[in-house]
Formats: structure tokens, C-alpha cells, sequence
């Protein structure tokens, strides 16, 4: 988790954006900073075994899927020993969908799993008004998007960084 919270995580995420007016022709090169910040404070990782806080979210998870393919449900909701809030939803047994929701940190990370499989197919934390997003093949990780307010940098495999503009949002 990134040592960015409350009041002060807005004016850090905006104090590394590039100045304004943005246009189709701004640089995506640009907004590096802000993507490199959105890169540390999004990695908090709450469904894998990385980091302290969340070290046992994933033994947590995949217990409380065993408790619902037990129950024949496909969807439940649970709060986690560190009062993580868990949403859960499967298709035959399988996951498909887990959403973990850290309230006091305000991060929350959404994970898409194939529903035949488990394996997962995509993942987005949303932080203090900014998200990465990630998209994965069976080779890895294929497109990455970094979300902001008014504008969003995608990086695809193989093809260079492009900047998204949105100028109803600015």
C-alpha cells in the first residue's frame, strides 16, 4: 500500500500531472510522473500474498470460494479478518469475479477470472481518484491503463503509449 492517503493523496496525484490544457497532441511522455505514482500506489496487490496487510486475503478468498461451492451459492459477500469487505460471484463453481474493498484505505481491486478456468483475465485498483488497469492473455499481461481524471494512458503490447483525452471530464 502507498504511504498516500486522505486529503493529501488528490494534490500528490495532481501535483504529477503535466500542466493543463491538455490536447490530442500532449505527449503521453508527459504524464510519466503521474503514471509512475499511480503505478507505486496502486500495487497493493489485495488478492495476492504480497505485502504485510495483506498477506492472507488470498488464503481468506479462496477459503471463503470453498465455503460457497460448499453452499451451491454463486455469489456471497464477506469482511476479511483485516476488515477488508469481499464480494465473490462464480459461474458452476468457478470464480469469476472477486471484488475486494478496503474501506479505511480507500483502495479497491477488481478481479476477473475466466469461468472455466479461474485464471485471471484482468484486474483494476482504484485509489484516490485513479485506477490501473490490467489486462492478461494466457502470455502474460497484454494491456495496461492508467485512468485519471480528464484523460488515460493505455499501453498495449506492441503498439506505443496513447493518450486518451476526455474533454467532457475537464
Amino acid at each position: 500500500m502507498s504511504d498516500i492517503s486522505g486529503s493529501d493523496c488528490g494534490a500528490r496525484f495532481k501535483k504529477a500531472m503535466p500542466p493543463e490544457p491538455w490536447t490530442t497532441a500532449t505527449s503521453a511522455e508527459a504524464f510519466r510522473p503521474l503514471v509512475e505514482l499511480i503505478d507505486a500506489s496502486t500495487q497493493s496487490n489485495l488478492f495476492r500474498s504480497v505485502g504485510q496487510r495483506y498477506e492472507s486475503n488470498g488464503d481468506q478468498a479462496y477459503q471463503f470460494l470453498h465455503e460457497l461451492r460448499e453452499q451451491n451459492e454463486s455469489s456471497g459477500k464477506t469482511t476479511l479478518t483485516n476488515g477488508v469487505e469481499l464480494e465473490a460471484h462464480l459461474t458452476n463453481g468457478v470464480p469469476n469475479l472477486l471484488i475486494f474493498d478496503d474501506k479505511q484505505e480507500g483502495l479497491k481491486e477488481t478481479v476477473t477470472m475466466n469461468e472455466t478456468s479461474g485464471i485471471i483475465q484482468s484486474d483494476k485498483v482504484e485509489f484516490c481518484g485513479v485506477s490501473r488497469f490490467r489486462q492478461f492473455s494466457q502470455f502474460g499481461e497484454t494491456k495496461r491503463i492508467y485512468s485519471f481524471d480528464g484523460a488515460s494512458i493505455e499501453r498495449t503490447a506492441g503498439t506505443p503509449i496513447q493518450l486518451h483525452i476526455e474533454p467532457h471530464k475537464r
